[in-house]
């Protein structure tokens, strides 16, 4: 390695090499400087001599102390985010001494007053000269030591107390304008035990000031105690001297060259690393908790082993790994993490109190899934390039860069990696020991940080994590991932990163638990057989219904096989496809049975699609056959296929035998092929065989517990595989279907047809369920008493609807959140949502675990009543203490703490459902991953499409063959294959994870696919079908949520050159070729498309739809008083001609230190306390304007009723005494009388 690399590596093992003059200087932490590091410093010392002249800064002096003292950059960035909000204690710093022995308390406190007055840091507050920050600075401070004797407490709550007391002072906010920024605090918990408590802002202090306090308290109270004078020889300079000298020091071409590199390193780097958690609060609150852990020694032994042989640090190593958990959990390759640097590379530093502290951006590329060996080394190149270039303060960095500012993450980086290996060490005296203590914030600054310190028993851990976006058990699982993967690095460093464990044992046994399906026994039977079984026993039961016409189980069996007999006539034999036009009728079903019965396969033609997409799927299916109705005839396109009306033609039919025609079909033949959503333009045919269908049908009674009483609503066009769940379940035990009519479709004509039918199980597309919950409510509507079941599906349901159908409709009818793609056969997962059912995420807790939602008095539910206070329900809102969800009380391990999603649950009995990353690894419960089917239900592939089949159904990985060789000690008991699962499984390219307590959420798709009230949209067909109109040059569609429930497609258009499109041309083109659910419902008209810096389409960026005209030209002149003064201070400050006012303040030069100074100046303009978060959420001259003057009228109108007030209660008061006056004379005049 050259010079500068060798520098840095030395830098990275907290080796400081420096100039004494012409003699070179280093100092090291113990154990560091090996023999072989030794001999290599002095062989190469004629190279760090030059490089270190070369590079030689100048000395750090004393400055005047006659003007105003700037800020280092690290103070004034903290600076700035404590002007942002309310006083928090997010930026205290806490350490301890525990005291054992004779302790002189007068010596203690004489040696904290001399310290405080050797460092003017610890004398130093904060305020604005000039509109910019400074220090300022006291000559001396009076300290008096607080002590606080808890021996009059039982012994058992001393310790209790003593918590108690350091939260409170961790707690406690500072001001940064007066007072000290510390507190010390003496608690004597026995005769000869203290604890020693410090809190210290970290405006004027870093980690590394515990170590400079705790080594000068021990000089000083040694020779204090002995009353002997102070042995500390007198500071050569101070901290505000070297902020005076940070701000000079560097050359210009300096400063520039560590930026550049810094610019290029993080050029196009990720704005933030999304984390599995909870959705982010607008702004960061920095509630925090830590978990702390420790890994053994002879893994720490094992890591510096690894660590050595790469010519790597240990601090190295850790990092990799730590890399290798976020990418494992997030799936992202391109991650930053910070990490702090000491930045006391200079010896008349290391002895001074004060924030020194500088941040590194670590940016690792994880691409190409390397091996740990290959990843270890980009790391070590990462952080030796970011030593080499450590000298830029990460505030100039981040107010340099154009970096998107965003209150409710921190910029560059949000996650920490800290490693020391230099603990503080005991400190011993006569008749005395003080053990440093580390004491663990209640904030967190980031996301997450991981600080780990070398110890002689091993590595001692602590993650410290934000509350608001983690809990404390999911935090304690992925402590458990990173000790497991460390255990695989060390095992086998040439594995790829994506093969190394981190799943816990108990992890895998949960999953497989999770995973367990009952034994198929639908190998030999087909669809239509279930349903000619259910004729034998009840033939005379009502089997289908339409308003005033049905067919007995009899009568439709003998007509099924009337049509089944006359198909077969027509060559209809098994995998034969069959096309079936027909509007919801009893011939419908007749028609889907005898088609089934002759051995054929329907396929489901709607009559509502455009003619080309009708022509298309009856080409690609190759159906020889179709049945319509006589009135449909004209709406179809033409086709070669033999056409059979089951209306005009039944009278042929009806001739053929009514008993069973001979059973020809095996349950590896085709029972239907439904067409869905296709990217490439043209819908796909998913090819489902019986034994699939006859699985799911068998799941689906034992579920939902179908039987004879039932009165089914068949709701589902038959193009939606939902209508196989109406369909068959309720025919093959007796009950009877009831098909819904078009009048139906209104709310209000659809509940009072469940009452008059006696309906008893509904199956609902979501979209339809969220418009029912909405309008029971609104128009006082009540389900009838014999619905038992609702069943809802198709896309994500808004927990907001659940919460009201409890508030309104109760605990009955059952509710049930169906999943489940068309390649699967209809569902694979289901979550029971009722709160008396075991499994429900919403049920009481009871002996099986599952998750409690009783509330601590009286035991009350609090999902399903309202509440006295207004009528509201108790399960949407946030309460108003600590902002917790009141649905949160849940057990450990279960639901979490906010339902924020309504689940879409566990697999049915035939099913497997695996969660896997990219890799095909199963991810850890929390992380989000692609779910993947098996089982019974897998379908057999896309219809003519073996390109497509082979991509989307795999071979199962998790075979119990394949398996085993993945087995390790690291994973016991680690066979994650269930007994008599499918050998393929389907990418459903849906993203999800598991929760707790076993259930599966549902987070979006990983591919463009959609889902539209119900409908599965690739939003690649759509633009592939555009891009045929010969005026669109370029094209891109997406989804809006304008609403939670308002999505919305919308259609960006390019037009080609000198082509002028309008939204109706557009709209017609489309809809002859596409349905009227895959149609936009907004085009917005581009010049250019936006694109990311690598060239692609920028889907983020896209404008938001809207019905208004175009905006106006860039510059808006400023209209009022208020914006043309806010327009004038941004000019002054920008330095800038003219500034509109639709401007973004940080898109046209500003940062966060110039946002303070418009503040302070508009501040003083306006005669009002302006917030800086006030500025942050109105960046523009036009907001802010708006902003000022509504809360003008605002206070003026407050005024004006505190005025009216007054004089109302003048008015009153001067009656009142006219009454008493009037009183008062009228009882004078009485007693005269007397």
């Amino acid at each position: 390695m050259n010079i500068d690399e060798f520098l840095s590596y030395c830098r990275s093992l907290d080796v400081k090499i420096w100039l004494d003059g012409e003699r070179l200087r280093y100092s090291a932490p113990s154990g560091t400087l090996t023999p072989e590091l030794l001999a290599e410093m002095r062989s190469r010392k004629a190279e760090i001599l030059k490089c270190l002249h070369t590079t030689q800064i100048q000395p750090i002096c004393p400055a005047a102390r006659n003007g105003d003292l700037p800020l280092s950059f690290a103070q004034q960035r903290i600076w700035f985010l404590e002007q942002m909000g309310d006083k928090s204690a997010v930026y205290n710093l806490a350490g301890a001494l525990k005291i054992e022995g004779t302790l002189d308390v007068a010596a203690l406190e004489q040696s904290l007053r001399e310290i405080i007055q050797r460092h003017e840091i610890l004398r130093t507050n904060f305020a604005i000269a000039n509109g910019q920050p400074t220090q300022v600075i006291s000559l001396s401070w009076n300290f008096t030591l607080p002590v606080v004797d808890l021996r009059s407490l039982p012994v058992a709550d001393r310790e209790v107390e003593m918590q108690r007391l350091i939260s409170a002072e961790q707690e406690r906010p500072f001001d940064l304008t007066q007072g000290a920024l510390w507190r010390w605090k003496l608690l004597q918990l026995d005769r000869n035990e203290y604890f020693l408590l410090v809190v210290i802002h970290h405006i004027i202090a870093d980690a590394w000031t515990f170590a400079v306090i705790f080594r000068e308290l021990q000089a000083l109270y040694t020779a204090f105690a002995s009353g002997k004078p102070s042995p500390l020889p007198d500071l050569p300079i101070q901290y505000a001297d070297f902020a005076v000298w940070q701000r000079q020091r560097s050359p210009k071409e300096v400063l520039e060259t560590e930026l550049s590199y810094w610019q290029q390193q993080l050029d196009g780097a990720p704005t933030v690393l999304q984390l599995p958690s909870r959705p982010r609060p607008p702004v960061q609150t920095y509630r925090g908790a830590t978990q702390v852990f420790t890994l053994p020694s002879s893994l720490t032994a094992a890591l510096k082993s690894v660590s050595q042989q790469a010519e790597a640090t240990l601090f190295m190593t850790l990092l990799a790994a730590f890399n290798i958990l976020l990418h494992r959990y997030t799936g992202a390759i391109d991650i930053l993490v910070g990490s702090p640097i000491a930045n006391r590379d200079r010896a008349e530093t290391e002895s001074l109190v004060g924030f020194f502290v500088n941040t590194l951006v670590l940016r690792t590329d994880l691409s190409g899934n390397p091996s740990f060996r290959e990843l270890l080394k980009r790391v070590r190149e990462v952080a030796l390039g970011a030593y080499t270039h450590q000298n830029l303060p990460f505030e100039k960095l981040v107010e340099t860069l154009p970096l998107e500012r965003d209150l409710s993450y921190s910029p560059l980086f949000q996650v920490m990696f800290v490693f020391q290996n230099v603990p503080i060490a005991d400190i011993k005296l006569p008749d005395l020991t003080m053990h440093p203590v580390r004491i663990d914030s209640p904030t967190a600054q980031f996301d997450l940080t991981l600080d780990l310190t070398e110890t002689k028993s091993g590595l001692i851990g602590r993650l410290e994590y934000n509350t608001d976006l983690f809990e404390a058990d999911a935090i304690a699982r992925m402590v458990g991932h990173f000790q497991t993967l460390l255990e695989g690095i060390v095992a086998d460093r040439d594995r790829c990163i994506s093969d190394l464990p981190i799943l816990t044992s108990w992890e895998w046994q949960q999953l497989v638990e999770w995973n367990r399906s009952s034994a198929d026994d639908s190998k030999d039977i087909c669809i239509h057989q279930l349903f000619a079984a259910q004729v034998e026993r009840t033939p005379d039961a009502v089997a289908v219904v339409l308003e005033d016409k049905q067919l007995t189980y009899r009568q439709m069996d003998r007509q099924a096989n009337q049509l089944a007999r006359y198909l077969k006539k027509l060559g209809v034999k098994p995998e034969t496809l069959v096309g079936i036009c027909v509007e919801r009728s009893l011939e419908m079903v007749v028609g889907l049975l005898g088609i089934l019965k002759a051995g054929g396969a329907y396929v489901p033609l709607d009559p509502a699609y455009p003619q080309e997409r009708l022509a298309w799927m009856i080409a690609d299916s190759g159906v020889t056959v179709l049945l319509t109705q006589k009135k449909l005839l004209e709406y179809l396109p033409e086709h070669q296929a033999h056409t059979i009306c089951l209306d005009a033609d039944w009278q042929a039919i009806s001739q053929e035998n009514e008993d069973n025609p001979a059973n020809e079909v095996k349950p590896e033949n085709l029972a239907y092929v439904i067409y869905t959503s296709g990217s490439t333009g043209k819908p796909k045919g998913v090819a489902i065989q019986h034994k699939s269908l006859v699985s799911f049908t068998k799941s689906a009674i034992v579920e939902y517990e179908i039987d004879r009483c039932d009165r089914v609503l068949q709701f589902a066009s038959l193009s939606f595989d939902v209508a196989a769940e109406e369909i068959y379940p309720c025919l093959s035990c007796g009950g009877t279907l009831v098909l819904r009519t078009e009048e139906m479709l209104t709310i209000a004509t659809f509940v009072q047809k469940c009452w008059d039918w006696g309906l008893t199980v509904l199956d609902l597309p979501t979209a339809y369920w969220h418009q029912l919950t909405t309008e029971l409510a609104n128009a006082n509507l009540t389900l009838p008493d014999s619905l038992r079941l609702v069943i809802f599906g198709g896309e994500r349901a808004l927990p907001e609807k659940l919460s009201s159908w409890y508030g309104y409709v109760g605990d009955r009818p059952q509710l049930i959140n169906a999943y489940g793609p068309t390649e699967t056969t209809v569902e694979a997962t289901i979550c029971k949502l009722s709160h008396s059912h075991a499994r429900s995420p919403l049920a009481p807790l009871n002996k099986g675990g599952d998750l409690a939602l009783r509330n601590r008095e009286g035991g009350k539910d609090l999902v399903a009543p309202l509440n006295q206070e207004g009528g509201k329900d108790l399960i949407a809102p946030l309460n108003q203490e600590g902002g917790k969800d009141l649905i949160a009380p849940l057990q450990k391990g279960g639901w979490g703490d906010r339902l924020r999603e309504i689940p879409i649950g566990r697999p049915m009995p035939h099913v497997q459902v695996y969660v896997l990353d990219r890799y095909l690894q199963p991810v850890p419960i929390g992380v989000p991953g692609e779910l993947y089917i098996g089982g019974a239900g897998v379908a057999r592939g896309y219809l003519n499409r073996p390109d497509l089949t082979q991509e989307r159904f795999i071979p199962n990985p998790w075979e119990k063959s394949k398996f085993k060789s993945q087995k390790s000690k690291l994973i016991p008991n680690s066979e994650f294959r269930i007994p008599n699962s499918n050998s393929r499984l389907y990418k459903t390219g849906d993203l999800v994870r598991y929760l707790p307590d076993g259930n599966i959420e549902f987070l979006g798709r990983i591919d463009r696919q959609v889902k539209i009230r119900g409908f599965r949209v690739e939003l690649g067909e759509i633009e592939a079908i555009l891009a045929q109109h010969p005026k669109v040059r370029e094209i891109a569609v997406t989804v809006w949520e304008d609403h939670l429930e308002d999505k919305r497609l919308v259609a960006y258009i390019v037009p080609s050159q000198g082509q002028i499109l309008t939204t109706n041309e557009l709209q017609s083109f489309l809809k002859e070729k596409l349905p009227n659910y895959l149609l936009p419902s907004a085009f917005v008209m581009l010049e250019t498309m936006p694109l990311t810096p690598n060239g692609k389409l920028d889907r983020h960026a896209l404008p938001a739809p809207t019905n208004r005209p175009e905006l106006v030209e860039a510059y808006v002149v400023p209209q009022t008083e208020t914006e043309r003064v806010i327009a004038a201070v941004w000019q002054e400050m920008l330095q800038l001609e003219k500034v509109g006012i639709d401007d973004n303040f940080f898109n046209i030069g500003g940062h966060s230190l110039l946002l303070v100074k418009v503040q302070v100046k508009l501040n003083q303009i306006f005669d009002r306390e302006l917030s800086v978060i006030d500025m942050f959420k109105y960046p523009t001259i036009k907001a802010l304007a708006n902003y000022l003057n509504r809360r003008s009228r605002e206070k003026l109108n407050s005024q004006l009723g505190q005025n009216r007030a007054a004089t109302r209660s003048d008015r009153a008061s001067a009656r009142q005494q006219k009454r008493q006056f009037r009183q008062m004379h009228r009882a004078t005049n009485e007693r005269g009388r007397d």
